[in-house]
């Protein structure tokens, strides 16, 4: 996704708008140069990278690290409005 020319803000905004509909309850995110969810220092060239910022707010508001193993990090819905209710009603 932050492969220069392979994403886009349209793209970016689609995935967001279905995310906002039907949030996954669930997100791993394997370790990568550029972290998409984890605060970086540096995120080299921000131009390469812009398209991704309204995502990356989407999860650090919404969702919260619970775990990391191997190169990975586990991230769950929060508190902040998506909580999982039932079998018959996954969100709300």
């Amino acid at each position: 996704m932050v492969t220069a020319g392979y994403w886009s803000a349209d793209r970016t905004a689609a995935l967001l708008d279905a995310w906002r509909a039907l949030p996954p309850p669930v997100i791993v995110e394997a370790r990568a140069a550029v972290p998409m969810f984890r605060a970086s220092v540096d995120v080299g060239d921000p131009r390469d990278f812009d398209t991704l910022g309204p995502l990356r707010e989407f999860v650090r508001a919404k969702y919260r690290l619970v775990a990391s193993f191997g190169d990975h990090d586990v991230y769950v819905v929060g508190s902040t409005g998506y909580l999982v209710a039932d079998d018959s009603t996954p969100y709300r």
